[in-house]
């Protein structure tokens, strides 16, 4: 939503999103290398819906030291999800407010 107010084009707002989607896969594998990087692509968006959308599967698992490490993940992958949804609606909001839009010049 963010980039279609911003480019003023639904279109553009897609195709600059599809190109943000490509970016980050062919970033992340680099990212990896370093450790640096590695704590980087836990705050990447991508990642974090994978995270979400994959907690969300419905699992039997008995009580271990893992169960707490996913749950732990997925509160971590909603956080950075709700992060990126109040920074770029908010940054949408102020940038709609801006605009210079003429209403109905009628007589």
């Amino acid at each position: 939503m963010f980039l279609a107010v911003l480019a003023r084009s639904a279109a553009a707002g897609m195709a600059m999103s599809l190109g943000y989607f490509i970016v980050e896969l062919i970033a992340t594998p680099i990212l990896n290398v370093a450790s640096w990087g590695e704590t980087m692509v836990e705050f990447i968006l991508g990642n974090n819906v994978n995270g979400w959308m994959a907690s969300a599967l419905v699992t039997v698992e008995t009580p271990s030291a893992n169960s707490t490490d996913n749950q732990v993940k997925a509160a971590q992958a909603f956080l950075v999800i709700l992060v990126y949804t109040v920074v770029f609606g908010a940054a949408t909001f102020l940038v709609f407010l801006r605009r210079d839009i003429g209403g109905a010049k009628g007589d």
